[in-house]
C-alpha cells in the first residue's frame, strides 16, 4: 500500500463513509496514490457494515460491525471527517462542511448511499 508524500499536494475526496466510500480509499492507496484522502462521515463513528445492521444489531455490539479499524485508517493515512457537507462547488472545486469549515479538492467521489423507502402501509 501506498504511503502518504508530503510533496504531493492533491486532495481526493470522499463523501460517505460506508463500504463504498471506504473501498474507494483502501483502492487509492493501493494503486500508488500519495496525495491527500479525506474520508466525509455523517456520523461520529467508525466506517461500519451496514448491510449487517438489518440481520445482526439485537444481538451485537457497534465494535462487529466496523469495515476498518483506526489504527488502519492511521496507517494508510486517511483523515476521517466526521462532519456533513453544507455545499458543493464543482466549478471552485470546493466542498464546506456544516461546521463552516471549506475543503479544496482536485478529485471527488459521491458515495452518499441511499435513503432507504417505506412503504406507506
Amino acid at each position: 500500500m501506498a504511503k502518504r508524500d508530503k510533496s504531493d499536494k492533491r486532495n481526493f475526496v470522499v463523501l460517505g463513509a460506508g463500504a463504498a466510500g471506504l473501498t474507494c480509499c483502501e483502492t487509492l492507496r493501493q494503486a500508488g496514490y500519495t496525495g491527500k484522502i479525506f474520508l466525509i462521515n455523517a456520523e461520529d463513528v467508525l466506517p461500519y457494515d451496514r448491510t449487517l445492521l438489518s440481520k445482526k444489531l439485537p444481538i451485537g455490539l457497534y465494535e462487529n460491525f466496523i469495515l476498518r479499524d483506526k489504527e488502519f485508517l492511521k496507517e494508510a493515512d486517511i483523515k476521517v471527517i466526521n462532519d456533513s457537507v453544507w455545499s458543493v462547488d464543482t466549478d471552485k472545486k470546493k466542498i464546506e462542511l456544516i461546521n463552516g469549515r471549506p475543503l479544496k479538492y482536485d478529485k471527488l467521489l459521491l458515495a452518499s448511499g441511499s435513503i432507504v423507502k417505506r412503504p406507506n402501509i
